[in-house]
């Protein structure tokens, strides 16, 4: 199939008010089309996943009553047909990885150029805010969704949108509020509110006060305008409707590659695709909200209503399960154009895709509103309105071993065959059970229609001696069926990385990096997206509150958008096994900190990085600021000083102090109190403390920077050096150096 004038290059070129519809539409046919091959892929995967097949009975055995006169059930009526969730348990354990690495991971943004280093520290606030708070019930439902399909199908997608939510309120005012603030503006030289007042009591200036009001308040018609004017005159209060925001942040929505978003068959990327089509599903109430709000055309709307209930040419959730009256079933088909769903809903198509803009000849990217249900009309279509420039969608792909996304494979279709082998051990051996515990009775020709009941203590009349006997077993063997499935699951545990003791460690790793680090890549492209979407679209007075100064954060050019930051995701899977975590921590904290004779290590980096791998949800409420945690450690030492001049002692903490951050403020207060230091002097026991307390802290400050290997015993105590002077007849002598 041809798009119309094809061979024709000029007739590519994107008319925003007049947008070609049949193309569009052509173009779509054949994605359907070419989906249907990925799509019977997908019904297998779903199906293999979750154990789904012709004839199923709950019991898990095959009755020829669930199968029908067509198929003889094998190897009798009521033989083993257990549900192997190998497939499934494989997706899980992969979903429950990512996720885990998702939540542990710390948000890094690194600025472009080193201009912005100081604003990539207040992003990544911001970010952290978002991620970790704001948005984090979203993204663990999102995420999670995304994580399973991608596993199940081999590949999933994720939206990333900025929503705005309004609502409808109303706010009391009064004639007395309305008198102060007039007279408020007239006292800053402003007479407006005043004459206002003046006009609101003239019933001559009415049509002007309607005006006024409906400028306040554009979703008042005249008749509402005219019923507030009426009350204010004469009850002296009124209630004006007025719209709010309730939601202003942005969105991540989990995706199925042709069911919920529709690209053609050979696309690598969705930031390479040629368009983009994502189908979702309104209510009436949607769609007057989007004519309000976003300015979509009402007669589309009105027309798309009449459709309400029908898709077209979209495919039927094959996740739906046929229940028959015999068992379970699975079908999947798709819809002729005008297929009926649910009538509370109109199917919408939103369009994404670049082109050349007719007039000028520049590359452009679009948004249209369609439905191909209304041929001739679509609701919206203009300049895809998002200064990063890049379709709305990140593609997560399970493996690339073509250029195509959708030839990723999923988990499903790979341990199919291994699943089937397991099944069918399992089955064989149920069915050897069965059969050694009640083997077939051999009984003389006369007796073959005589019911015979067996069981415990069961009589059974015997007419002739030998005549009744048991059919003998076939040989155990050598546990055949279970040493096949062990040898099954130890495959299945190679090709994926599971941790299984006929595994090694190594290829264990090599596996979880590897899955770790494509998530993680992956969520972060949509996390960059999200980022660049609050730059567009968040106000300063949230960014202010959250990050500080909002003027390098928000509401920036669309070339700052589009370049200034990339976003990373960090985190180790090792650190998901809590035996490797200590091990590393230990080897870190003997080998590097004790190497470490320049303090070249951030220890308080440290502290917060080790803090994570141990538990990041602690971590985020015990592990502060490193600037907050020097000024507490300042705020200490100078309480430590004051009971020093006050002759009480204190406490010598043998670790987990920044005893050099504390040294150098104690000195520093001494400097600059040249009353204090004499005071001090002149006290003997004093000077003992005080002597001593430097001595700690030099001590340990040494200890753990110069010289890690010196005891932990900073200094004797003052008072307990003073005592022992005493006792041999004098008092300790000596000055401090500064």
């Amino acid at each position: 199939m041809k798009d119309p004038d094809s061979t024709k290059l000029d007739a590519h070129r994107i008319e925003l008010e007049n947008p070609d519809l049949a193309r569009m539409r052509t173009q779509l046919d054949r994605c359907l089309g070419d989906a249907g091959t990925y799509l019977e892929q997908y019904r297998q995967d779903f199906e293999t996943r979750f154990c789904l097949w012709e004839g199923q009975s709950r019991d898990g055995r095959r009755w020829q009553e669930n199968a029908g006169s067509a198929q003889k059930v094998r190897p009798w009526d009521g033989a083993s047909d257990v549900r192997t969730f190998t497939a499934d348990e494989i997706v899980n354990e992969r979903v429950e990885t990512m996720m885990a690495a998702v939540r542990r991971s710390q948000i890094q943004v690194t600025a472009l150029r080193s201009a912005n280093y100081d604003t990539a520290a207040k992003v990544n606030i911001l970010l952290n805010w978002r991620f970790k708070n704001h948005l984090a019930p979203m993204l663990a439902r999102e995420l999670e969704k995304a994580f399973q399909w991608r596993e199940t199908y081999g590949v999933s997608a994720l939206g990333i949108w900025w929503d705005q939510q309004r609502r409808c309120g109303r706010r009391k005012i009064t004639l007395e509020e309305m008198v102060q603030m007039a007279v408020q503006k007239m006292e800053q030289g402003d007479p407006t509110g005043v004459t206002a007042l003046q006009e609101l009591a003239d019933p001559i200036f009415d049509e002007k006060t309607i005006a006024r009001m409906r400028e306040l308040s554009p979703i008042l018609d005249r008749r509402g305008a005219l019923k507030i004017l009426k009350e204010l005159r004469t009850n002296g209060e009124t209630e004006v409707p007025q719209i709010y925001i309730v939601k202003n942040q942005p969105c991540w929505e989990a995706l199925r590659l042709f069911l919920d978003v529709f690209c053609p068959v050979e696309t690598s990327s969705f930031e390479s695709a040629r368009w983009v089509e994502r189908r979702c599903l309104l209510t009436a109430e949607d769609l007057e909200e989007k004519v309000n709000s976003e300015g979509w055309d009402r007669d589309f709307c009105e027309a798309l209503w009449q459709h309400r209930g029908k898709s077209y040419g979209a495919l039927n959730d094959f996740r739906q399960s046929l229940r028959t009256e015999n068992g379970l079933g699975l079908a999947m088909q798709a819809n002729a154009p005008g297929q009926t769903y649910s009538d509370e809903y109109a199917e919408v198509w939103h369009r994404y895709y670049h082109g050349i803009e007719k007039q000028s000849g520049v590359p452009v990217l679009c948004r249209l509103v369609w439905s191909p249900l209304v041929p001739d009309d679509y609701g919206f279509h203009d300049v895809f309105g998002y200064d990063h420039g890049q379709l709305p969608f990140v593609e997560l792909v399970r493996e690339r071993i073509e250029n195509a996304m959708a030839d990723s494979r999923s988990v499903p279709e790979i341990a199919a065959t291994f699943q089937g082998t397991i099944k069918t051990q399992r089955d064989a051996a149920n069915d050897y059970t069965h059969m050694t515990t009640l083997p077939p009775l051999i009984v003389p020709p006369w007796r073959a229609n005589t019911e015979i009941k067996l069981g415990p203590a069961a009589q059974i009349p015997e007419r002739k001696q030998g005549e009744l006997r048991w059919l003998p077993p076939p040989p155990a063997g050598t546990n055949i069926a279970q040493n096949v499935e062990d040898r099954t699951r130890l495959a299945l545990a190679w090709y994926f990385g599971r941790p299984d003791p006929g595994v090694s460690p190594a290829r264990t790793a090599i596996a979880q990096e590897h899955l770790v680090g494509g998530a993680l890549t992956q969520v972060a492209s949509a996390a960059r997206m999200s980022l660049q979407l609050e730059q567009q679209f968040l106000d300063a007075a949230t960014v202010s509150r959250v990050a500080g100064d909002p003027s390098s954060v928000v509401q920036l050019s669309r070339e700052d958008i589009a370049g200034q930051f990339t976003v990373s995701l960090i985190f180790d899977p090792g650190n998901l096994d809590p035996e490797r975590t200590k091990l590393k921590l230990a080897a870190f904290k003997d080998y590097v900190l004790a190497f470490d004779t320049q303090n070249v290590v951030d220890r308080a980096k440290l502290a917060q990085v080790a803090a994570r791998w141990i538990d990041p949800d602690l971590a985020d409420q015990i592990v502060g600021d490193p600037q907050l945690a020097s000024q507490r450690e300042l705020e200490s030492e100078k309480a430590n000083l004051a009971q020093i001049v006050s002759g009480i002692e204190p406490e010598m903490v043998p670790e987990g102090q920044n005893y050099a951050l504390r040294l150098q403020a104690l000195f520093g207060m001494l400097q600059s109190n040249p009353l204090l230091q004499q005071q001090i002097e002149s006290r003997p026991d004093t000077m003992a403390i005080l002597e001593a307390r430097i001595k700690h802290l030099s001590t340990l400050a040494e200890q753990f920077g110069a010289n890690p290997q010196i005891g932990r015993t900073g200094a004797t105590p003052g008072m307990q050096k003073f005592k022992e002077a005493q006792a041999k007849g004098g008092a300790p002598q000596g000055a401090y150096s500064t």
